[in-house]
């Protein structure tokens, strides 16, 4: 007795779903195969036979989508997105874009999925994710070259978007990326506000770190990691603010405790030379681990060097 993944169907005997036609014995994690499923075969009564594949699974999702079966739907979407089908990727990461979760980290990643396959609305969607910050680094260049790339594919979503938010700007000569960051900064984009945090950090000019430190402030204040570990920073030096290490360490813990693997090596180097809190090996390899385990690698050279002592 096995329960078909797709459709729940309890089945008795053999590979093959008699509810679906799902082939049990295909590796699907790997292959995108196509399974001929005589359905005579598997179900009572005789039948045509049929043939399942990848597309077939997607439709039946579009199906389930338009009487309202919604968890239906998903499972049939998914299966078919995690196997490759670009029209289910584009559809299933939809979902999460503006609907049942809302959660547009979720919908970014299956844009890009399909969006490298070729497909010119998820390569529209994933412009405009890049374009406002929506689930993936707010990066203006990277979001016009999405959108062109699906204009070229005959997306009129695309043309229409390039046209209102980029060439139709400044007299057709294209909206100036500063001043496209800055209407965003000041509309409340934390990725905006990084982004002119850095930009003014980066140059000499003068009051240029304190007008960083006060885009760091803002995208801390709106919750953001990392305009909490980038103002601790400004803190920790003294760059655009009073030099208040402890107050940098306070951001550094904010952060760290939200899971940024740059704010957790920052705490542990605060910890390993007592800088703006009591020195605490112990507390440093600890955070030098959590910000290892994300990736860090600076941070794991700092954990072998401790443990060495």
């Amino acid at each position: 007795m096995w329960v078909c993944p797709v459709c729940k169907k309890q089945n008795e005997a053999g590979p093959i779903c008699a509810g679906c036609g799902f082939d049990e014995s295909g590796n699907y994690e790997r292959y995108c195969t196509l399974t001929v499923v005589d359905l005579s075969a598997c179900s009572p009564g005789g039948g045509e036979g049929r043939r399942y594949g990848w597309e077939d699974v997607y439709r039946r999702g579009i199906d389930c989508l338009a009487i309202g079966d919604h968890e239906a739907a998903v499972r049939y979407l998914k299966l078919a997105a995690e196997n490759g089908n670009a029209d289910a990727q584009f559809t299933y990461g939809s979902l999460y874009y503006g609907g049942c979760a809302g959660n547009h980290r979720e919908a970014a990643g299956w844009f890009q999925k399909a969006a490298l396959q070729g497909h010119p609305l998820a390569q529209y969607y994933l412009g405009r994710c890049y374009f406002w910050g929506e689930g993936l680094r707010l990066d203006y260049t990277e979001g016009v070259r999405w959108l062109e790339e699906s204009r070229k594919g005959g997306c009129r979503e695309a043309e229409d978007f390039l046209e209102a938010q980029v060439y139709g700007q400044a007299g057709g000569t294209g909206l100036n990326v500063y001043n496209w960051y800055r209407m965003l900064a000041e509309r409340g984009n934390v990725g905006a506000q990084i982004y002119l945090g850095d930009y003014y950090g980066s140059f000499g000019v003068p009051g240029g770190h304190a007008e960083a430190a006060r885009w760091y402030e803002r995208a801390a204040d709106a919750g953001s990691a990392r305009g909490k570990w980038k103002i601790g920073a400004c803190y920790y030096s003294g760059q655009g603010v009073e030099q208040d290490q402890e107050k940098a360490v306070g951001y550094y813990r904010m952060a760290a405790l939200e899971g940024d693997s740059m704010a957790q090596a920052l705490l542990g180097m605060c910890y390993e030379f007592g800088n703006g809190a009591e020195k605490d090996l112990q507390k440093a390899v600890m955070w030098y681990r959590e910000a290892a385990s994300g990736g860090n690698k600076e941070a794991q050279k700092r954990v072998d060097a401790l443990l060495k002592k």
